[in-house]
This record gives C-alpha cells, sequence and structure tokens, in this order.
C-alpha cells in the first residue's frame, strides 16, 4: 500500500543522494591529486623539503593510479579515507605558506601598535598632559609584555627554515595587540580634570 510506496521512495532518494555523494567525495580525491600536484611545483615547493616532496608526489600517484583501477567503484568511505590521508601529508604544508604570507603583517601590526602605544607614554603633549605617571606605567607595563613576546618568537621563527612548522601562528601575534590596544586607549582617554 501507501506506506510500503513511500518506504520505497525514501530508500531511493537515499541511495540516490548516497550515489551523489559517493561521486561528489571521488570527484573530491581527484581533484586535490591535480591541484596539489600543481601546487607542489609551484607556490608549495620552498615550503616542503625534497625528501617529503617525492614521498607526497608518489602518494598523489599512486592515488590516482588507485582511482583508475582498484578504487574506480569505491564506497564513499574509501574515498574519504584516501582525501585525508593525502591531506595529513599537503595540509602541514599548506599551513606553512598560509601562515608565512599572513606573518609578515601581523608582526607589522603589533610593532606599530607597540610604537604607537609607546609614543603616547613619552607624549608631552597638552591634551595628555593630565595624565600621570602611574597612569602611564600600565601603557609602559603591557608593551613590554608584547615586546617580550616579540623578541622571543620573532627570533625564534627567524632561526626557521620555511619547510618547517611554523613557530607560532600569526593569530598568536594578532592576540598580542589587543591588550596593548585596550590599556593605552583606556588611559589616554581619561578625561582633564575640570
Amino acid at each position: 500500500g501507501m506506506e510500503t510506496a513511500t518506504q520505497f521512495l525514501l530508500d531511493l532518494a537515499m541511495k540516490d543522494k548516497l550515489i551523489a555523494d559517493t561521486l561528489d567525495r571521488k570527484n573530491a580525491v581527484e581533484s586535490y591529486v591535480y591541484e596539489t600536484r600543481d601546487a607542489l611545483d609551484m607556490h608549495l615547493s620552498e615550503f616542503i623539503t625534497g625528501e617529503d616532496k617525492s614521498t607526497f608526489q608518489a602518494a598523489l600517484d599512486e592515488a590516482e593510479d588507485w582511482l583508475y583501477g582498484d578504487g574506480e567503484n569505491g564506497t564513499k568511505s574509501d574515498y574519504v579515507n584516501k582525501l585525508s590521508e593525502l591531506k595529513a601529508m599537503g595540509d602541514p604544508v599548506e599551513l606553512r605558506k598560509v601562515e608565512a604570507e599572513k606573518r609578515g603583517p601581523a608582526l607589522a601590526a603589533l610593532k606599530k601598535v607597540i610604537a604607537d602605544a609607546a609614543a603616547f607614554v613619552a607624549s608631552e603633549e597638552e591634551c595628555y598632559e593630565h595624565i600621570a605617571a602611574e597612569e602611564r606605567q600600565k601603557v609602559t607595563d603591557a608593551i613590554a609584555v608584547a615586546q617580550k613576546w616579540l623578541d622571543e618568537n620573532e627570533a625564534a621563527q627567524n632561526a626557521k627554515a620555511k619547510t618547517d612548522p611554523p613557530h607560532f601562528m600569526a593569530s598568536a601575534a594578532d592576540a598580542q595587540v589587543g591588550p596593548v590596544q585596550r590599556v593605552w586607549r583606556d588611559v589616554s582617554s581619561k578625561p582633564k580634570p575640570k
């Protein structure tokens, strides 16, 4: 009756969805193989050692052979597993490239906030005359924390090769900016006593 028909249609829809998802994952493996192989010769090349590159390229070639051989009619989970296996090798390389791009601007922003806050502390401008030395000291202390982080981490990063994992994430440098900015804004915006 009606219920069996509905169930039949549901099963069919599920089957169609699984077929579509399986094909989607198969295509994902295929495009990952082609895109990554190109990337390794181009924008990722300086972020991977020769030895790792050979190993990774062999894994990509193997995955391609598998796709047109044993893996041609694989299950969805076969493709999901194959992709995560490849990404386990590729993601760290990709991360090194992305972080290398973000690092410069992040460090520049941190150096700028340190310089600007230090300029405020030293400022003899009339608009800041009323701000007491101990208030300014709060800003100096915040600067010192950020500067220490910067000195230690920038030096450690500079000692690393582009093929090494980053010593710190750009987001960690970004996180150093806020505390300095907050104390500096807080102190510098104290109103003049009437």
